[in-house]
């Protein structure tokens, strides 16, 4: 007599006991699919996920090249001087004509991604050490237009070393930021034009 779950499987028909293994296999062959679908989707986010980390390299790496160009024609057109910390991005700006090369690739939202030593404001390029480099450019936590300090604001944006542009126009990736003062003979504020 079948109890109350309804016929056991050896109650069960030979074309019904068939049917049944029939279901179950087509569950575990869906959920099997299912299973390598998810794993494939992770994969394919990843490799869009480090394509696009590769290209917030290469951008910052052209801003930075950028930046690094134009200050030394600022410079050039300046009677060998820097460009002051409190408008520097107006007065590289004339050289870029583009202010996406002021923004870090990988936070959009802010205005700005760079900051200016401020030790190097108006300074000329004869008081800094030219067998030593002198950071003029970081990428920065402030996140403005025109931003400047000693450094104090650099930060690693990509997970990686930021960039740091030097008055010589040598761009580096750094982990840890090098001293305000390096290759600045006086390290005391510049005085005006």
């Amino acid at each position: 007599m079948p109890d109350e779950r309804g016929p056991g499987i050896e109650d069960l028909s030979p074309l019904d006991r068939y049917r049944r293994r029939r279901t179950v296999l087509r569950a575990v062959v869906r959920g099997a699919a299912l299973l390598i679908g998810v794993a494939l989707a992770f994969q394919i986010v990843a490799v869009f996920m480090r394509a696009r980390d590769a290209v917030w390299r290469v951008t910052c790496r052209a801003n930075a090249n950028q930046l690094s160009a134009a200050l030394l024609m600022y410079a050039a057109d300046y009677s060998e001087r820097m460009p002051p910390a409190d408008h520097w991005c107006d007065g590289l700006y004339a050289y870029t004509k583009n202010l996406e090369v002021f923004r870090c690739t990988a936070r959009t939202t802010l205005p700005g991604g760079f900051a200016f030593n401020r030790l190097l404001s108006t300074r000329p390029l004869a008081e800094l050490n030219a067998n030593t480099l002198s950071p003029a450019i970081f990428e920065s936590s402030i996140g403005t237009l025109n931003a400047s300090d000693e450094l104090q604001s650099f930060i690693t944006p990509h997970g990686k070393p930021g960039w740091i542009m030097y008055s010589t126009g040598w761009i580096q990736r750094v982990t840890d930021a090098p001293p305000a003062t390096a290759g600045i003979r006086d390290p005391r504020p510049a005085k005006g034009k």
